[in-house]
């Protein structure tokens, strides 16, 4: 069941209806039953692992609780069963067939048949297993008790708004919610249609429409060279940003209008100055994650240079495995952490006097988008081999002349309307993320006039219309595989 979809309009709105018109000790029952229900459309039997791995969490959490000597053990053990479903569900046909690679690259080595597994990926299973762990963790180091009510602690675990794609939400942030009373207010509705708008309009007009061009590119590219790989790998950059951020949208409008609040996911990441505050702005619940879990224990920056890379290349890597079983996913990973590794000595020289230009924060926020554009090339292309294929012809046969350009925009599948109406839509793309970047943008559209706030949701429903007819189907997250 997809947020752009029919149906989920249908079960939002009946659930906000109930939820709203029962008695506050059934709300809890309710929304479980509702996020069992919204995670079974998928496939029925994805329920038993959202129950497995929910029941092995809470069991956990209690004998930490109870064994506080021996609760490193328990974590430990809780996160080997949860990361084993993850690696089988995910990995185990990566992990396979790389070996194999292995053994027929190496002459002495004797070959190695080894059978693909038809195991269908559970959707959003990276999530679930991550927000189990997380809450394990957070008992052991005290920061939250063992939730004793297995109901409230399997809500958590289920909540249907983030579960398949994020926020990867915190113990102390969520679960206490379930606990406490709610009361209807209208402006917790109002801000919640608000988001669920803007993330609608991210997700389904500027996403949805951005993918037919980066797709006509990236899925035949050794058709292209210079100009049309260059701006499908820019505009691959907006989309997967709408993509995503529209769910996280979309899911925290939903929670808002049920007087629940999310955290927030991102944070106007493409006019971050440093590869640093990109990260502190793109996905932060598993940028958070990432930091407290995996790089604070492994000793993070109050280390020696040599370790503090090593904590850096380990986190990065394993945030690039997490996206992906696939090699591109491991490069994008090292990318990044070889960025921030570098960043120190770049962060000397942008803010240096003796370089007014690149002092220029312009051009920060350009160097920045640039660089992570780069790495973009190989979280999008189907394979290594295309990720190359693109990054040799990037600069090939490039020229700047009108007709070249209009030779490439045509080849990429735009016409003069359709290229009109993306950089309108990207156009209006950058107005909410300036907004956004000095203060909430749906709490800068409640302060507008009755006027201009009715402009901007008519603005914005009648772009989404038209882009829903002009895409004439919708397209999954791209997160839910993740």
């Amino acid at each position: 069941m997809l947020f752009n979809s029919f149906s989920f309009l249908i079960f939002f709105t009946v659930l906000f209806f109930i939820y709203w018109g029962m008695a506050q000790k059934y709300r809890w029952l309710l929304l479980l039953t509702a996020s069992y229900f919204f995670y079974m459309c998928w496939r029925p039997e994805y329920a038993l692992l959202l129950l497995f791995s929910t029941t092995a969490s809470y069991v956990t959490g209690l004998l930490i609780e109870r064994y506080r000597k021996a609760g490193k053990y328990f974590v430990w053990l809780n996160a080997v069963l949860c990361f084993s479903l993850l690696i089988y569900f995910k990995y185990l046909n990566f992990l396979c067939q790389s070996l194999a690679s292995l053994f027929s690259a190496v002459s002495f080595l004797p070959e190695l048949s080894i059978p693909v597994w038809d195991i269908i990926l559970p959707v959003g299973i990276s999530f679930l297993i991550f927000q189990n762990v997380g809450y394990t963790t957070d008992v052991y180091r005290k920061e939250v008790d063992a939730e004793t009510h297995f109901g409230y602690y399997a809500l958590f675990a289920s909540f249907f708004p983030q579960l398949v794609a994020g926020p990867i939400e915190r113990t102390k942030n969520l679960l206490p919610q379930f606990k406490q009373e709610h009361l209807f207010q209208y402006e917790n509705a109002a801000n919640g249609l608000r988001m669920i708008l803007i993330g609608l309009f991210k997700k389904v007009a500027v996403a949805d429409t951005i993918a037919l061009y980066v797709d006509n590119v990236y899925n035949h590219v050794q058709d292209f060279t210079g100009l049309p790989l260059i701006l499908a790998t820019v505009l691959f950059a907006f989309q997967i940003y709408c993509d995503f951020s529209g769910y996280s949208d979309i899911a925290y409008g939903c929670a808002k209008m049920l007087d629940i609040n999310l955290m927030i996911n991102f944070k106007s990441p493409y006019l971050a100055e440093t590869i640093s505050e990109f990260w502190r702005r793109w996905h932060i619940s598993l940028s958070t994650w990432f930091r407290d879990n995996i790089y604070i224990p492994l000793g993070g920056n109050r280390v020696p240079l040599g370790k503090y890379f090593r904590n850096v290349m380990t986190t990065f890597i394993l945030s690039g495995i997490w996206h992906g079983a696939g090699w591109n996913f491991v490069i994008w990973g090292a990318l990044h952490g070889m960025y921030i590794c570098g960043g120190g000595g770049i962060k000397r020289l942008t803010n240096s006097k003796k370089n007014p230009v690149l002092r220029c924060q312009f051009l920060r926020n350009l160097w920045v988008f640039g660089v992570v554009c780069f790495t973009w090339i190989f979280f999008r292309a189907n394979s290594v081999t295309d990720s190359f294929y693109v990054i040799q012809n990037l600069f090939c046969h490039l020229e700047f002349r009108l007709i070249y350009v209009k030779r490439a925009f045509a080849s990429m599948g735009f016409t003069k309307f359709s290229l009109a109406l993306t950089v309108g839509l990207l156009a209006v793309l950058f107005w909410i993320d300036f907004v956004n970047d000095k203060e909430p943008v749906d709490q800068a559209i409640e302060k507008q006039n009755i006027y201009t706030r009715w402009m901007i949701y008519i603005l914005l429903s009648l772009l989404l219309l038209f882009c829903i007819m002009f895409t004439s189907q919708s397209q999954n997250f791209i997160y839910f595989q993740f």
